[in-house]
């Protein structure tokens, strides 16, 4: 893909699982690094299970962006695989991707996140705070 082509900002809106190539996805994943995720099988489970979802796609509809959030629609939800292909970072993408999730939302108590260290300023320019009330569990592959 030409660089002019990259220079056109895509737009991100709501999608649903059939929306989003699995292949694109996993591919997202693998450029990221993100390659715990990138298993075919997850790739499939991430799509058909999430409530909401958010993407963009390049010129030529290819996936270059993606979030998702899991949530009970009453109380509590988390924001998950906030991913910007790095050819379209530093663009808004990843803020408009969590915007856009944030808007369906308006009614839930709690949305939260998890990320590393080096993106939580981002994360707090979008009004997140760090937390030290969350607890993880990690199971065996």
């Amino acid at each position: 893909m030409s660089r002019a082509r990259d220079s056109v900002r895509p737009t991100v809106s709501l999608v649903t699982s059939s929306d989003v190539d699995a292949d694109e996805l996993l591919a997202l994943y693998r450029e990221l690094g993100w390659h715990s995720h990138a298993r075919p099988d997850r790739v499939a489970g991430v799509l058909a299970n999430s409530d909401i979802l958010a993407a963009a796609f390049d010129r030529d509809g290819r996936l270059v962006a993606f979030a998702r959030v899991l949530t009970d629609h009453v109380l509590y939800a988390m924001v998950h695989d906030v991913m910007v292909a790095p050819r379209f970072q530093r663009r808004g993408l990843g803020s408009e991707l969590v915007r856009v999730l944030l808007a369906e939302l308006t009614s839930i108590r709690r949305v939260s996140l998890t990320c590393d260290p080096g993106v939580v300023p981002f994360y707090e320019r979008l009004e997140f705070e760090p937390s030290t009330r969350s607890m993880d569990r990690y199971q065996e592959e």
